[in-house]
């Protein structure tokens, strides 16, 4: 990739770009759902309905990583590096994997809810039972957690 970059001048500076990607390491962060952008789904109405997502922008989101940024920055000499800001991007909502919250289970489930065994209203034999039943999302992996939740409604749905 280096050398697709650079071209012609890839051999003149092939030393310094394998001592610096040597030095280079990448971190993927993730942020709590209330600190994150949101995805607002409506449903147009018609015989040809049609579900339309909208990004929903979080200021928090921006304050959370520059503070994080900041954190960073200060403690390099205690982990031994630094972020660089060049190299900081914010995926658009919904592109990481720890997304949810879309139907949130309630006690008493409104619109686009479920509830404890995760059916929608309105709904009968259909149960969610991955991340969208979360009433919110950990910045930490949902894996075990989703994994959980699923075989807890399995196997109170078969049981009933």
């Amino acid at each position: 990739m280096a050398q697709d970059k650079l071209g012609p001048l890839y051999p003149l500076l092939a030393p310094a770009v394998r001592r610096l990607i040597d030095r280079v390491a990448v971190v993927k962060g993730y942020l709590h759902s209330v600190e994150s952008a949101g995805i607002r789904a409506t449903l147009e109405p018609g015989s040809d309905a049609r579900l339309r997502l909208t990004a929903v922008p979080n200021p928090a989101s921006d304050r959370v990583i520059g503070a994080v940024t900041r954190l960073l920055s200060r403690a390099r000499g205690e982990i031994g590096a630094a972020p660089i800001q060049l190299g900081l991007r914010k995926g658009p909502p919904g592109s990481g994997v720890h997304v949810g919250g879309s139907f949130p289970m309630r006690r008493r489930p409104g619109p686009l809810e479920t509830d404890a065994l995760g059916v929608p209203t309105r709904f009968s034999r259909v149960h969610v039972v991955d991340a969208t039943t979360f009433p919110a999302m950990p910045a930490a992996p949902p894996t075990l957690t989703v994994m959980a939740n699923a075989f807890r409604i399995a196997e109170a749905s078969c049981s009933s």
